[in-house]
């Protein structure tokens, strides 16, 4: 790869270190056989229809709506009037129009969904020929300017505490909650308190789940993943499908959470994986970490934190020193190699550079609240429980088990089922 010498080492990090992410577009998914495409030249986009202006045009996929909140049927009368119209009517703030004929609306732009060229949204409305209703795959979206939801971040006594995978089978949280007034973060986290739990989790928009303790089987992701709008507010979010927003009881006196970092300096130390979870095979479920080495140019080496077993590392120990992660390297001990910023879905990275790069701070050791041996734990940015191992899919990875921080769905080098929850223990180096 020819690199422009004029790229700073923070770009060189942002697209070349990390697993980085990517859209999967599928062509040609669950579309009507009997639309006729016009042939000639189409329409510009409208760029403003009453309150409403153009965003842009999207990638989009049936199994993955960009706009995933509503929808009608598709309509051979179907206008952008008529699209925005509803999406109004039903109070979200993104109105979409696709293959001429359909509508979508949303208050979140959604995972895979990516900008397009503008021109692959070329398709004229089913019922007005002089407007462009989007194309195959790609979603022409308006927004009414209203803010957009947010996660509420601390309701009362309870405090977000992240966005984890749940699944039917394996319920994070067991007790389910009917609040007929509708559930967003208050009314979950009072009707949870009022049975006497402390943890209160939000879901697809209209559940409400209440527990005690987490299931072991959740990894904890992105914020990106709950960003369901709460069907009965508009203004928050309530989870996803499969993903829970969850939230901790944190009542005056409590003791503090077992993330708070206890140390950021420590000297000589190595990194070990412990499942949260037993393996099936019967296998200790711990797996040694190491650096390994992902790209190598004139004056800057990038590298990540992996449990490949079969790879060599040339950085077998390690220190932190005020929040900064330093990989020592075995053959160059002169050599400053220091942690950047991995953001949610990408693995814990690290550079070496001339100039030298001055590292980012944001990692710590926590107190290991349940280990059995009581070793501390790593954390990234006051976080301890949001690693997982996800195999790397990429050809030149072969396999390669690397660490991600809460990983995402919809990742081009990793599928998020397959990922392994853990928690990473330091240990002091002999």
């Amino acid at each position: 790869m020819r690199l422009d010498n004029s790229r700073t080492v923070l770009t060189l990090l942002s697209t070349l270190i990390t697993l980085g992410s990517a859209s999967l577009v599928l062509r040609g998914i669950d579309r009507p056989d009997e639309i006729a495409l016009d042939s000639r030249q189409a329409p510009s986009p409208v760029n403003q229809t009453g309150n409403w202006s153009l965003v842009g045009c999207y990638t989009d996929i049936s199994t993955a709506r960009t706009l995933s909140a509503a929808t009608i049927p598709a309509s051979d009368n179907m206008t952008l009037e008529t699209c925005v119209a509803f999406c109004s009517s039903v109070d979200f703030i993104f109105a979409g129009v696709e293959f001429a004929q359909e509508c979508y609306c949303d208050s979140t732009i959604q995972i895979p969904g990516v900008p397009s060229d503008l021109a692959d949204c070329d398709l004229s409305c089913s019922g007005n020929s002089s407007e462009l209703c989007g194309g195959s795959d790609n979603i022409l979206i308006y927004t009414n300017g209203q803010p957009a939801p947010v996660i509420v971040q601390d309701v009362g006594q309870w405090s977000y505490a992240g966005c984890f995978t749940d699944s039917v089978e394996d319920r994070d949280l067991s007790i389910g909650i009917d609040i007929p007034a509708g559930v967003t973060a208050a009314s979950c986290s009072a009707a949870c308190q009022t049975e006497n739990f402390n943890i209160a989790g939000l879901e697809n928009g209209q559940e409400c789940w209440c527990g005690n303790v987490l299931s072991n089987s959740s990894i904890h992701v992105g914020d990106d993943d709950c960003r369901n709008v709460c069907i009965s507010d508009h203004s928050e979010y309530c989870g996803a499908p499969n993903r829970l927003a969850v939230y901790d009881f944190t009542a005056l006196g409590a003791p503090p959470p077992p993330t708070t970092c206890s140390s950021d300096n420590i000297a000589n130390f190595t990194l070990i994986a412990k499942y949260k979870n037993p393996p099936e095979d019967g296998s200790s479920g711990e797996v040694p970490l190491k650096i390994v080495l992902v790209e190598m140019v004139p004056s800057v080496t990038w590298a990540i934190l992996s449990g490949c077993e079969l790879c060599c590392s040339d950085w077998p120990t390690y220190s932190l020193q005020n929040s900064i992660f330093l990989p020592h390297s075995l053959s160059n001990p002169g050599q400053l190699m220091v942690s950047s910023a991995p953001g949610p879905g990408e693995s814990p990275n690290f550079v070496a550079s001339d100039p030298a790069f001055p590292g980012f701070q944001a990692y710590c050791a926590t107190d290991a609240a349940g280990q059995s041996d009581n070793q501390p734990l790593l954390a990234f940015g006051d976080i301890s429980n949001a690693f997982a191992l996800c195999t790397n899919t990429s050809v030149n990875a072969n396999g390669r088990l690397d660490v991600v921080f809460e990983p995402v769905s919809n990742h081009l080098h990793y599928v998020l089922d397959d990922c392994i929850p853990i928690t990473i223990e330091i240990a002091e180096s002999d």
